[in-house]
């Protein structure tokens, strides 16, 4: 399992690095792209406890910092999902540039494992989202 998740990290960051107008942003590219993944796919995996009967509640941090009601909901979000993420990969892919050692030890698969992930991530979230919704139309 480590293995795979330092094999995706290793391809996404080289085919953003491969991309000249990436060239100072690409750390910021590849944690945006890896934490909403990621984020995606802990929601999903709540929702499918949720549905199943688990559990009746979502973990989520309720605040209201800011007079916006959308901008409080991001927030949340970001704090709840996102943020553990942030954290986790930095330490485990950008403190003292450990990518760099991980680029030497994995193979580059020409963005094909990243583009799966993250694709995969997305289309997984909307593909239940839209099941559960056939199936409320279906049951009503």
């Amino acid at each position: 399992m480590g293995n795979l998740y330092y094999r995706i990290w290793v391809d996404g960051i080289l085919k953003i690095k491969e991309n000249p107008l990436r060239k100072e942003d690409w750390k910021w590219m590849i944690q945006a792209y890896v934490g909403i993944a990621m984020a995606l796919n802990l929601v999903l995996i709540l929702f499918l406890i949720n549905y199943l009967g688990f559990t009746d509640k979502m973990l989520i941090l309720e605040f209201e910092i800011l007079p916006f009601k959308k901008l409080n909901s991001f927030l949340r979000f970001f704090v709840s999902y996102m943020l553990p993420f942030l954290t986790i990969n930095y330490y485990l892919i950008f403190y003292n540039e450990k990518y760099k050692k991980l680029i030497e030890i994995y193979p580059f698969k020409d963005g094909k494992l990243f583009t799966k992930y993250i694709l995969g991530s997305f289309l997984g979230f909307i593909l239940f989202f839209m099941i559960l919704f056939l199936i409320h139309l279906i049951t009503k």
